[in-house]
């Protein structure tokens, strides 16, 4: 038993790590199908594997439901040095692994009825699972406000609405075996994701250098699988009817070959490749590409068709069930690592990026030697051990024990945040503020010759958007652009708004729109609106004739947007060049101006170039002329009144700023980053991601010499903003 449960983990495990290659839905299909597989075969039932590829279909929709839910910011507030925040965050992964697990086993389970719900029935049950998530969705988060990880999405209360379908269903109409594999998978990937994350804080803790998410991923599949592998296994299931063999075959199409196509198309596509490539040292991009993208289709391909021939060996006889199942199971495997190693493998040249490569190879090898040299039977499983669900009230006091004791073990291990944490509640926050200047590590220069380049995060990932100049050694256009550039995989999006300047991108509601002028010193300030990076529509916002404008920066307020922009013109507005003014617009189309007393500052040079908005305060981040030119920051309810932080300046130059951030620079860029004139940090802008800040800024000689920085700030924006003004000094 132990050994069966044990290969069922294993296969999880392997599907675990590679569902966080390609993430969401799509990538969550993977595991399932490895678990249902690995099941399968350790089960030893010839039922059973008759009815596999259903099985395997099963699994593969069940676990894509929890490919939604996002838990990033659960593990940062697991991270903190707050007791009660790290038990919230080990709490709500608990709940988000849970949910996982509980719909995914609930699918399977059913599959392993031996009276299923007729198609009609299935149809049905669907319906209702989808219309309890928006129910449940739109009364907690819309409706009451209940947010589990804001600002990132609350997709686990649509799993919660299908949960709350889907386990009174199985309990009412009698299925005992999908309501245990519900209740099991619920109890293995609560505590996987639980157990998974502890593993991780404590490696982070120790200052080991190593892959600990990667550790935590496979943590998470490994206890899920092997948990929800006993539910199942250990009861006395019934023997199953013959499933017809063209319903077989349907399963048989869509796992070995809809799954594999769709990673491919979403995950390796030629033009994605392409940019990831172009920044790395080929001398020809394209042709490496080819070759490699060809390498990898023929390689998939393969594997489908082998996975469809012992299919077919299967059905007319040929082959026996165990064989064909574990090359189904060997050859899904294979694809999914083939597409993994030319995504992560050949474009980064880490140790850290191969170890977790190989080690995909490795957990292949295992499963298959396992499977190989002792072929599992139905002696291996027990029997009769129960016919039901669990006893509730037991679980519930093992859990509450488990997460009571890794809360506490995790807050003692490490006696400051760890990078990444995240605070939830204002109360915890402010404890934390200790007078103390928010701390920012500078990373170093990503690129030379930009300038005015802001992060966000646009659904789930983090963007760079970066202005391209005429002079730019990369632009052969002959004008200026914008682009974005994805700050994991370095893909940069197709060209947009030519001839534009400065532009400073904002997103909200899964739209990013981006400001800027029509030239330096301009009169008039665009903003183009997308919802895919492709397709862009633009208007104007401002035309204010006889002004010359700059930088602009957009924030949401709890009523409406607020732009900040540059003026460097009529005196009588700017005084001093270069000065803030403000607009405000309730939809990002129409835009009017604020009273001509919101400014800062006319009386000395404050360029402004980044605003947000806290809790009534509007933080405007700009450029002093100070021994140079650094960053500081002010605050304001009414954008008239202005307090500085006493904390000041934010940023400024250093020798830190050459470190080299990107190692795709080549010798010439490096040698003009080491001899580079640096007086001033200007033009920063940062994004929240994953309990951190990464900030964007410039340095040089603040006359047309500028290189392109990243630093982070290890904690919230809302921690960041309120630590340059601790105890709410009033200055």
């Amino acid at each position: 038993m132990t050994l069966a449960i044990g290969y069922v983990g294993l296969a999880a495990l392997l599907g675990w790590a590679l569902r966080g290659q390609y993430g969401h839905q799509l990538g969550a299909t993977i595991p399932g199908v490895l678990f249902s597989l690995a099941l399968v075969l350790v089960s030893g039932r010839p039922d059973w594997m008759q009815r596999a590829p259903l099985i395997a279909l099963a699994g593969g929709m069940g676990f894509a439901v929890g490919g939604s839910a996002s838990y990033g910011i659960l593990i940062g507030y697991t991270r903190s040095r707050v007791w009660s925040n790290v038990l919230y965050g080990f709490c709500c992964l608990f709940v988000v692994g849970g949910l996982w697990g509980a719909i995914g086993g609930g699918v399977v389970g059913l599959v392993l009825e031996s009276t299923p719900p007729a198609w009609y029935e299935l149809c049905m049950l669907a319906c209702c699972m989808f219309a309890g998530a928006y129910v449940i969705y739109h009364l907690l988060i819309t409706r009451c406000g209940i947010r589990m990880t804001p600002p990132r999405s609350d997709a686990w209360a649509y799993e919660l609405g299908m949960a709350l379908i889907l386990l009174p269903f199985l309990s009412t109409f009698g299925y005992n075996l999908a309501l245990r594999s519900a209740i099991f998978g619920m109890l293995g990937f609560g505590l996987g994701f639980v157990l998974g994350n502890f593993l991780q804080v404590l490696g982070n803790a120790s200052g080991i250098p190593f892959g600990w998410w990667k550790v935590m991923e496979k943590s998470m599949g490994f206890v899920g699988g092997a948990a929800l592998s006993y539910g199942i296994l250990s009861t006395n299931a019934p023997v199953l009817q013959p499933t017809s063999p063209v319903l077989n075959w349907v399963g048989i199409l869509l796992v070995c070959v809809g799954i594999p196509w769709a990673v491919l198309h979403r995950r390796l596509s030629f033009a994605r490749l392409s940019k990831r490539f172009s920044e790395l040292p080929f001398q020809n991009v394209e042709q490496t590409v080819t070759v490699r993208l060809l390498a990898a289709r023929v390689s998939v391909m393969l594997c489908v068709v082998f996975m469809l021939v012992a299919a077919a060996l299967y059905t007319v006889g040929s082959l026996p069930a165990y064989s064909s199942w574990l090359l189904i199971l060997t050859f899904f495997s294979l694809s999914g690592i083939i597409m993994s190693n030319l995504q992560s493998g050949f474009p980064k040249d880490r140790f850290e990026s191969r170890v977790v490569e190989v080690s995909l190879w490795l957990e292949l090898a295992i499963l298959i030697f396992l499977a190989t040299y002792r072929s599992f039977d139905q002696s291996l499983v027990l029997e009769g051990l129960a016919s039901g669900p669990p006893s509730i009230y037991p679980l519930i006091t093992l859990v509450s024990v488990i997460l009571v004791l890794v809360s506490t073990v995790s807050f003692f291990s490490h006696r400051q945040h760890l990078p990444g944490a995240h605070l939830r509640w204002k109360g915890e926050l402010e404890r934390s503020l200790s007078g103390e200047r928010p701390s920012i590590k500078k990373l170093g220069t990503l690129d030379c010759d930009i300038v005015e380049a802001n992060p966000v995060v646009f659904k789930g990932n983090v963007y760079r958007c970066e202005y391209l100049k005429d002079k730019y050694s990369g632009n052969a256009t002959g004008d200026s652009y914008f682009r974005f550039v994805n700050r994991e995989s370095g893909d940069t999006t197709p060209p947009f708004a030519r001839g534009f300047h400065m532009g400073s991108a904002f997103v909200d509601l899964d739209t990013v729109y981006v400001s800027a002028v029509n030239h330096w010193d301009g009169e008039r300030i665009h903003i183009f609106k997308s919802d895919d990076f492709t397709h862009w529509e633009s208007w104007i916002a401002l035309d204010l004739q006889g002004y010359g404008m700059f930088n602009t920066s957009i924030c949401k307020t709890d009523e409406d947007y607020v732009m900040m922009f540059e003026v460097g013109k009529p005196p009588e507005v700017t005084g001093v060049r270069f000065t803030a003014r403000f607009a405000r617009s309730r939809d990002l189309h129409d835009w009017v101006l604020t009273p001509p007393e919101c400014t800062y500052s006319k009386n000395r040079y404050t360029a402004p170039h980044c605003l947000r908005f806290l809790d009534g305060y509007f933080y405007n981040f700009y450029l002093e002329a100070n021994d140079g030119y650094e960053h500081r920051v002010v605050r304001s309810k009414d954008l008239v009144a202005w307090e500085a932080s006493p904390l000041n300046p934010v940023m400024k130059a250093s020798e830190q700023d050459r470190l080299i951030a990107n190692p795709h620079l080549g010798p010439e860029q490096k040698q003009r980053i080491a001899s580079a004139i640096n007086i001033n940090n200007s033009d920063m802008d940062f994004c929240e991601h994953e309990g951190s800040l990464i900030i964007n800024y410039s340095w040089g000689n603040q006359k047309g010499v500028e290189h392109l920085a990243e630093a982070i700030y290890e904690g919230s924006l809302e921690s960041f903003l309120k630590g340059w003004y601790p105890g709410g000094t009033q200055t």
